[in-house]
């Protein structure tokens, strides 16, 4: 009997471990699967990666156009896309993550110097209207700006604001950017290096009283500035900033003019400059869609002279 129970207890202990083995054996060959097809996965987003990355463009000085800005580059993002198309064991580029590459050299590293021009691989372009006069206009240029989806620059003069506090008031309230336009309007060029602090900071002083915000754009009144001028904007923390499309329409003339003075001379990274005429108001909206129509977006200056990529980051 007691030979009997043992040899039951041998078989017991042999099935046992024969069944454990194979067990653990198969769950080994399942790791060794799964090990096989991961790194087969990670390979193949590593070789997309290799072919799909834009390296980032640094802010430089130009001799034409002066400090011009940086913009992003963009890599795959292996682990976060590795991450993604795991659970599904196959590669997608659909799932592709990308990751920005920020430029070394930003706009705020270089030397004090004028900006005329958004980098000139920038799918955006910018409006600033300058506003000395003509708040006559503002109401239907703000409503076509609205009735557009589009936000712009608005570089006022500080005694032209003082007497229209509403207007200063609705433009930052409807999300455009104020920039600093001088507060009484002169050449910069003939002013000392007193005079222009003064210019800067009482303007500046009644904008934030208003907004909250102080300006960080100078615009020179007629663009008139010199060395003693880019200074002085960037010792209060300011770009001075001018334009690479104008559309005189100061001269008054007529609306066709004034849309073929910009739908033919606008370019990524452009600085299109306008002022408050009945003429720009007539033109204002078939700009606005010409623009659009050639695949660049209209926003503030502080996103075109942001280094960051225009839509998709990997376009």
């Amino acid at each position: 009997m007691k030979k009997i129970k043992f040899i039951i207890f041998l078989f017991l202990v042999t099935f046992a471990t024969t069944f454990l083995t194979t067990s653990d054996l198969d769950h080994k060959a399942q790791e060794m699967v799964m090990m096989v097809e991961e790194d087969s996965l990670r390979r193949e987003i590593m070789k997309f990666a290799e072919k799909n990355r834009k390296e980032p463009i640094n802010a430089r000085y130009d001799k034409v156009w002066r400090n011009v800005p940086g913009y992003d580059g963009y890599a795959v993002d292996i682990e976060k896309s590795y991450e993604l198309m795991s659970d599904y064991g196959e590669f997608d580029e659909n799932k592709i993550i990308y990751k920005p590459l920020k430029p070394n050299v930003s706009l705020a590293d270089l030397d004090y110097a004028p900006i005329y021009r958004g980098n000139e691989h920038k799918d955006m372009v910018t409006i600033i209207v300058n506003v000395a006069w003509g708040e006559e206009y503002l109401e239907d240029m703000l409503t076509i700006f609205d009735q557009n989806n589009v936000k712009v620059n608005f570089f006022l003069e500080g005694r032209w604001a003082r007497k229209n506090v509403d207007y200063l008031f609705k433009i930052h309230k409807e999300g455009h950017l104020i920039g600093n336009h001088s507060y009484s309007h002169p050449d910069f060029r003939h002013l000392s290096k007193n005079q222009l602090d003064q210019e800067i900071n009482k303007t500046n002083d009644f904008i934030e009283r208003i907004t909250y915000e102080t300006p960080k754009y100078l615009g020179p009144p007629s663009g008139a500035y010199n060395n003693v001028t880019v200074q002085a904007a960037g010792e209060h923390n300011m770009y001075t900033v001018l334009w690479t499309v104008d559309t005189v329409d100061w001269k008054k003339p007529m609306p066709e003019v004034i849309k073929s003075r910009v739908l033919n001379k606008v370019h990524p990274g452009a600085i299109i400059l306008m002022h408050p005429t009945k003429n720009t108001v007539l033109a204002l909206d078939e700009i606005i869609k010409g623009i659009k129509e050639k695949g660049l977006e209209i926003s503030t200056l502080e996103d075109l002279l942001s280094s960051e990529r225009v839509g998709a980051i990997h376009e």
